[in-house]
């Protein structure tokens, strides 16, 4: 149904009003549809212009690597014996080559045991202990139980006064509830409970009330049979240190148990290792689990222990020269501050040699992609493929850039550029002498045997052409092209401004178009209501027609009869 018509209009004439009101209303729409169809064409180079954008920042970035010194020292590393090293090299680096020998790669620090029969072994013993703790008794006459808790020179003393005939249960109970057995906050320090032994004796364990595990939390106590405190361990490795409270009767397992599972932990692995013999086959084992002098352990109170790598103070960390210059590092790996931008990881010992080269094609590979991209903007903005020739017969699809001056300056701009001679000191002054040329139809051909022979045999020459000389303050190629397309991509550039100017029409176009359908809008509308009201008069007219014709005829058959 076309805008402001009624369903009924014309029913009552008979006539074909809203046919008429519709063909009105198209004529007048004309001047409508002539915007939106502009609006289109604008919308369409608007779109042309922001994928010429794109494709000159692809061209940009190419540009801007070919502006950049460490894009030409693209570097590659090659070694001769990949068993004594690997290298990698970063970029920007000149070609050189060096000397290397290993004579010792990082190493763990690790300990053992001897050789158990088991892995349940008892590592700390349990004191001889008594029959029972509650009727046999542990003292024959009065004696003081000296017990001292904390740090190593700072230790408090608690001392408990014990009476002949005391039992094991009896000592536990004077010792909980010791008036010295308090630290400053008023809590309990140490915790005595009687204990039954593996061999089915009873003694009296010490431990302290906080769960110990800290060098605050360390007890010894005077020489009895029948108590034991439990023993402080501590592994130490670098400026950390790991205690752990262990008590009497734990086995070398439950020790590599407590050791792994300590929060504390400074990097240290225990393990219980077979080591095949058919009498002992078992032993305990620390492992550091870094390499070097730093990963170091220092061990406490496991004298059962004794070192096995790093023996002796003999050295933990990487030895090795560069050159015939010693070196020690912690670590095989990662080893970055000694050949500039080299990182080097050490597999064996031995001998290699290691060359850092330039990869040219770096160079090559960013020209070529340069100028395919410059081929694809200009096959683009003439509207044919890169390809194509002045006589080409062109396609059905209308190029929207085809007669925009401002589109065919950024190709003039850039292909001036391809030609630009540099005053530098050197056989190559434009890229039209490292092969490239332009072609009839505007696009950019590259003689790849000249492009190579250039990078090759004179690198030098090509990477002066494309960076300039700062001592003389001309600029390169890579800057040219890149400050060039900046300024076309800015937003002040060729292709924005025309972006710009396009969506300001565009928006132009959007208010007339919305104005001038509101004015028909208001004006059909009248009309129609206009139109329903003569389809009344004329149907009353038509009515009343009918009455005469009616009353004419009654006359006349009346006048017949008489």
């Amino acid at each position: 149904m076309a805008t402001g018509s009624i369903t009924s209009l014309g029913l009552g004439s008979g006539l074909d009003l809203q046919n008429i009101l519709d063909q009105l209303r198209e004529a007048d729409e004309a001047v409508i549809t002539t915007k939106k169809n502009q609006k289109t064409d604008i919308q369409s180079r608007v779109d042309a212009y922001n994928t010429v954008n794109a494709k000159l920042f692809n061209i940009k970035s190419h540009a801007l690597n070919l502006s950049l010194e460490s894009n030409f020292l693209n570097n590659s590393v090659s070694v001769t014996d990949e068993n004594v090293v690997a290298a990698t090299v970063g970029d920007g680096y000149d070609a050189a080559n060096y000397s290397l020998e290993v004579t010792q790669k990082a190493r763990r620090n690790s300990w053992e045991s001897a050789g158990l029969a088991s892995k349940t072994e008892v590592m700390f013993g349990e004191p001889a202990g008594i029959a029972d703790h509650d009727t046999t008794a542990a003292t024959t006459q009065p004696e003081t139980l000296t017990i001292q808790y904390g740090k190593p020179g700072e230790e408090k003393d608690i001392t408990v006064s014990l009476t002949a005939g005391m039992t094991l249960e009896e000592i536990t109970d004077a010792v909980n509830n010791a008036s010295g057995n308090k630290g400053d906050d008023g809590n309990p320090l140490v915790k005595a409970a009687f204990t039954k032994a593996a061999d089915g004796d009873y003694y009296i364990r010490l431990s302290a009330e906080n769960g110990g595990n800290t060098e605050d939390s360390q007890i010894t106590v005077n020489s009895f049979d029948w108590i034991a405190a439990d023993e402080t361990v501590s592994i130490a490795q670098g400026t950390e240190t790991m205690f752990l409270s262990v008590p009497p009767g734990t086995s070398y397992q439950a020790m590599a148990n407590l050791i792994n599972g300590a929060e504390n932990n400074p990097g240290v692995t225990a393990k219980m290792i077979d080591n095949g013999s058919d009498t002992n086959p078992y032993q305990l084992t620390l492992t550091s689990k870094d390499t070097g002098e730093d990963a170091r352990l220092t061990l406490t109170n496991l004298d059962g222990l004794t070192e096995v790598t790093g023996a002796g103070g003999d050295s933990l960390n990487a030895e090795f020269t560069v050159d015939g210059i010693a070196y020690s590092r912690q670590s095989n790996t990662s080893i970055k501050d000694v050949i500039d931008g080299v990182t080097l990881e050490l597999k064996n010992t031995g001998t290699s040699t290691l060359n850092v080269e330039i990869n040219r094609d770096t160079v090559k590979s960013e020209v070529t992609e340069m100028i395919e991209d410059f081929n694809d903007l200009v096959a683009y903005i003439l509207g044919k493929d890169d390809t194509s020739t002045e006589d080409s017969e062109e396609t059905d699809e209308t190029n929207p850039l085809e007669n925009e001056s401002s589109a065919k300056r950024i190709v003039s701009k850039l292909q001036a550029l391809v030609s630009t001679v540099i005053d530098v000191d050197s056989q190559y002054k434009s890229m039209t002498d490292l092969g490239l040329s332009i072609d009839r139809n505007g696009t950019i051909t590259i003689d790849e045997d000249t492009l190579n022979s250039a990078i090759a045999s004179d690198p030098d020459a090509v990477k002066a052409l494309f960076l300039g000389d700062s001592s003389k303050e001309v600029a390169g190629l890579g800057d040219l092209f890149n400050d060039t397309i900046t300024d076309m991509v800015s937003t002040t550039g060729i292709a924005s401004t025309e972006i710009d100017e396009g969506e300001a029409r565009i928006k132009r176009l959007n208010d007339d178009i919305e104005e001038e359908t509101t004015r028909l809008d208001k004006k059909y509308e009248v009309m129609t209501r206009q139109f329903a009201e003569m389809d009344k008069v004329i149907n009353q007219i038509q009515a009343q027609g009918k009455a005469l014709d009616m009353l004419v005829e009654q006359t006349s058959n009346s006048n017949s009869g008489s």
